[in-house]
């Protein structure tokens, strides 16, 4: 708007020297005298709005300036919350791991106990019987299941 306004008000179309707008440069009359004069005070008035326009634009550019940079700030900030949160979140996912891995070695070593627990729970059973079969069949699926498991952790620590 600035531009268009210098390029189309040159100084011919102020001074009056602009033949399509100003076609009595010959002659001046009272009644040219006097818009000579209100002209001059347009220009003025004119300028000087052009010239706080420029210092708003100028002021509007450092603003800018600013607000990309707390803009920047604050992604900065933001993203070190975040890789705090993941970090915290990581950690939270790592107990949860291991609260898993000790309820499956539990379980690991109480399934076997159970299947023999279940076999010779069962009714058709003899009932005169002593317990050295459960006792055989006990340590005969729990050990080697066992030793299986032990061998077959990646790594040492129980928990």
């Amino acid at each position: 708007m600035m531009q268009a306004f210098r390029s189309t008000f040159t100084d011919e179309i102020w001074n009056g020297t602009n033949k399509v707008i100003w076609p009595s440069v010959e002659s001046i009359s009272a009644r040219d005298a006097y818009w000579h004069k209100r002209k001059a005070s347009l220009r003025r008035d004119l300028e000087y709005e052009i010239s706080q326009l420029e210092e708003v634009i100028v002021s509007h550019d450092k603003k800018r300036v600013e607000v990309v940079g707390l803009h920047d700030n604050l992604f900065s900030g933001t993203s070190v919350l975040e890789s705090r949160n993941s970090v915290e979140q990581a950690q939270i996912a790592v107990e949860q791991g291991r609260n898993i891995k000790l309820l499956t070695i539990v379980m690991i070593f109480l399934l076997p106990l159970t299947f023999v627990t279940s076999v010779f729970g069962m009714t058709n059973m003899p009932q005169d019987d002593d317990f050295d079969h459960f006792s055989w069949v006990a340590i005969a699926i729990c050990v080697p299941t066992y030793l299986l498991i032990i061998f077959l952790i990646p790594n040492k620590g129980w928990c």
